[in-house]
């Protein structure tokens, strides 16, 4: 800290002694002492004044701030709450408190102050990416790629803002602007996770396996957090007919990103062509948990009804899953195998071999593939 504010702090200090339970001393000293880095008497004077009837905004501005420096986002984003109600307007502060709500996975509560926030990119110049990624996640694609492609028309371009649109694009079946996109954000970070990840996704569609596997194993090695990358690793395993080490890789993306529906179908799906039937059925059941309503749950669990032998029971998973979806990859092997072994139940195991690697689907992939290359865009 300079010789200035160190002045500064010091008379307001000699103040404070003299008045002690003045709100505004107490809120400007605890400031000073937040840029100086002595929280704990930053929030000993914070807390003290905004307990008082008349605490200023800056008081519960700065206990925000050292909540959130902290970690402890929800208990964060209140105190930033209580300062805006008081007349806290600061670009920087929204951004904050946007932070805070999207890190406690609050996204449509966050929405409007990081659009608030992101009007002042100077002051606040992470704004704009917490704002696409808050968009991303209450599913508003369209709205999200606009704020990146505007940040970066304006000259506002990061290797992030270009990573963050080629999942974007992804999710908006755009891969020709993705690819673009890639390129770009690898060229300003060749070691960004989720630019690498999106690059190793367009590989797995294009069903070159080692070149997809070798981008997400190096998106993991930046960031070992990376869902989707192990998701993309575990796909790219199986492709190749490594299914346990697929098992291994998909088993880390649902710990990573337990929400996420597809990635327990992958892992299902992994168990499925390693024909464990009760595996299959445990990560189905989780997906089951998380929404009753999708097609592929059903298709899966109508494949684990067949490997068992129980036709009837298929037969009604397999008809609510062609309601819920009929171009799902689960419900349309399962109705080949239902009309191929009906009345032969226990040759069901027999032909779900034989088929895993026959190019029975459209295009000639064999199921194997179709699942991949699928799965691959559900990421």
């Amino acid at each position: 800290m300079s010789s200035a504010p160190t002045a500064q702090l010091e008379r307001l200090l000699n103040y404070l002694a003299q008045d002690p339970d003045n709100p505004q001393l107490l809120s400007d000293v605890a400031h000073l002492e937040y840029l100086a880095g002595q929280n704990d008497q930053a929030w000993i004077h914070a807390d003290k004044a905004s307990a008082m009837e008349t605490s200023p905004a800056l008081a519960h501005t700065i206990k925000g701030l050292l909540a959130s420096d902290r970690g402890a986002m929800q208990e964060a984003s209140g105190y930033f709450a209580d300062a805006l109600h008081r007349g806290e307007n600061d670009p920087y502060i929204l951004f904050r408190y946007a932070q805070a709500l999207a890190l406690s996975e609050k996204f449509a509560e966050a929405e409007m102050p990081a659009r608030e926030a992101a009007k002042n990119p100077e002051r606040a110049p992470d704004a704009e990416a917490l704002l696409v990624r808050v968009l991303h996640y209450l599913g508003n694609i369209e709205d999200a790629i606009v704020i990146a492609e505007t940040a970066i028309a304006a000259g506002r371009e990061s290797a992030r803002l270009h990573s963050m649109l080629t999942t974007l694009y992804i999710d908006n079946s755009d891969f020709e602007k993705c690819a673009q996109a890639c390129e770009r954000a690898l060229q300003l970070n060749p070691d960004d996770p989720e630019a690498l990840a999106a690059h190793g996704i367009m590989a797995l569609n294009e069903l070159k396996g080692e070149a997809a596997l070798a981008d997400f194993q190096r998106s993991i090695s930046s960031q070992p957090s990376n869902g989707r990358a192990h998701l993309g690793e575990g796909l790219s395993f199986m492709l190749s007919g490594d299914l346990g080490r697929a098992a291994e890789s998909m088993t880390h993306a649902t710990e990573r990103m337990p929400q996420h529906i597809g990635t327990h179908h992958a892992l299902a799906w992994c168990h499925i062509l390693n024909k464990n039937a009760d595996a299959a059925e445990k990560a189905l059941n989780t997906a089951y948990e998380l929404n009753h309503n999708f097609g592929e749950t059903h298709g899966g669990l109508a494949i684990v009804a067949i490997m068992r032998g129980q036709l009837d029971a298929a037969k009604k998973y397999a008809q609510q899953a062609i309601r819920l979806d009929n171009e799902g990859v689960s419900a349309r092997f399962a109705q080949v195998l239902i009309q191929q072994a009906c009345g032969h139940p226990a040759r069901a195991q027999q032909m779900m071999d034989h088929l895993l690697t026959q190019p029975i689907l459209a295009g000639g992939q064999s199921v194997k593939q179709a699942v991949a290359t699928y799965l691959a865009q559900q990421i």
